[in-house]
């Protein structure tokens, strides 16, 4: 019986031995792997611009005259009206979790409660 302890830390020595020379060999070159392409989202086409006293005012508006509003859905309604008020229409993408594709959608189409005057025209030049 002495002996299986001995057989036992030299079959550990040999595997420990054994080892790098194990890792250090090379695989077989892989074949390219090709990414499937995927189709691009085409971005949304901005709207055509509203007058600004047309515009649907995101901090007083309710949930369904937001609605009303093309290209929204009822998950950025919910957005919008978890974060109010806003300062600015920019506003929406930094707060409230806007993706760009989606607020460039309605951009036109919206407007903060300051920002419903239409902006000053600059002043002629002499």
């Amino acid at each position: 019986m002495t002996r299986f302890p001995q057989l036992l830390l030299a079959a550990t020595l040999a595997l420990f031995a054994a080892a790098p020379a194990i890792a250090q060999e090379e695989e077989a070159p892989r074949a390219p792997v090709h990414k499937k392409t995927t189709k691009q989202a085409k971005p949304r086409k901005a709207p055509k611009k509203i007058p600004y006293e047309k515009r649907v005012d995101i901090n007083k508006a309710s949930r369904e005259q937001i609605l009303k509003v093309k290209g929204m859905t009822p998950t950025l309604v919910d957005r919008i009206l978890r974060d109010r008020p806003y300062k600015t229409n920019a506003e929406l993408i930094t707060r409230s979790g806007f993706q760009r594709k989606d607020y460039d959608a309605v951009r036109g189409l919206i407007v903060c409660g300051q920002d419903l005057k239409a902006p000053a025209k600059p002043a002629p030049k002499k």
